[in-house]
C-alpha cells in the first residue's frame, strides 16, 4: 500500500503560511493507480496560504477544477495530525503539498 508525504515546504514556509487547501485530484489517482505509481491509493494535493483571504480564493480555484474533489480548509497546525489520521484509512495515499507562491493563481 503507498502511503508517501511529499512535503515540498521549507522550514520557512512551515512557519509562515498558517492555512492549507486540501483536495484529492481525482485525476492524479486514476493515473497513479492505472500506470502502477500508486497501490490502491489515493492522491491528495494541499496547498500552503498566508492567511484565510487566500485560502478562500484557493477554494473558489480548486471548485472550478474538474478534477478536484472533497476540497476543505485547514489550519496548518493540523496538518501533520491530518496526515497521520490517514493512516489509519484503509487505501494508501500520496500527499503532495505546495506553498502558494509556486502557483500563479495567486499574484500580489
Amino acid at each position: 500500500m503507498t502511503r508517501e508525504l511529499h512535503d515540498r515546504r521549507d522550514e520557512f514556509e512551515k512557519a509562515y503560511f498558517k492555512y492549507y487547501v486540501w483536495a484529492k485530484d481525482n485525476f492524479m489517482t486514476k493515473w497513479g493507480n492505472d500506470c502502477g505509481r500508486l497501490d490502491n491509493a489515493v492522491s491528495y494535493a494541499v496547498w500552503f496560504v498566508k492567511d484565510s483571504n487566500r485560502a478562500d480564493q484557493m477554494f473558489k480555484w480548486l471548485m472550478d477544477r474538474d478534477e478536484m474533489s472533497n476540497i476543505y480548509i485547514g489550519v496548518s497546525v493540523s496538518f501533520e495530525n491530518n496526515v497521520a489520521s490517514m493512516n489509519n484509512k484503509t487505501k494508501g495515499y500520496h500527499i503532495s503539498t505546495y506553498p502558494t507562491h509556486e502557483h500563479r493563481c495567486f499574484k500580489d
